[in-house]
């Protein structure tokens, strides 16, 4: 067992290039998975930056993977789309986010909400998995 502060972590995949990148308060290590508190992390594809987001909790577990727990913030350097839920996996090996949980998409003037969802990194390809409801915005 060991217990950090002011913990900053970079994740890479099996082709060697950088996954993501997490900054967090604290930090506590455990023979099988790293549980950090307060985190920023970031998302990265081919190397490049291409999302930033807040969770509250973070764990990385044995094969890289990050399992975002609690008010969940990710946000799109692609095109400002901002995705909000509960709880989500970063999946290193995949390249992809998925969740269970219900999710709010926001991007421009269009909010989509609904059940479940599988993402690329940037969020430029989103799959709501049911229930999804798109609600369009006037610009004030």
């Amino acid at each position: 067992l060991l217990s950090a502060k002011g913990v900053s972590l970079v994740g890479w995949n099996e082709d060697g290039e950088k996954s993501w990148k997490v900054e967090a308060d604290s930090g506590v290590q455990f023979s099988d998975r790293m549980v950090l508190k307060e985190v920023k992390f970031y998302l990265l594809d081919k190397g490049e930056f291409v999302s930033r987001g807040e969770a509250r909790e973070v764990i990385i577990d044995r094969n890289s993977n990050l399992i975002l727990k609690k008010g969940i913030v990710l946000v799109s350097y692609l095109n400002g789309t901002q995705l909000f839920t509960s709880e989500m996996k970063w999946i290193t090996s995949e390249r992809r986010l998925e969740t269970k949980e219900k999710v709010i998409i926001k991007r421009k003037n269009i909010i989509v909400d609904g059940l479940g969802l599988t993402a690329d990194p940037d969020l430029s390809q989103i799959e709501i998995k049911s229930r999804a409801e798109t609600k369009f915005v006037e610009n004030s």
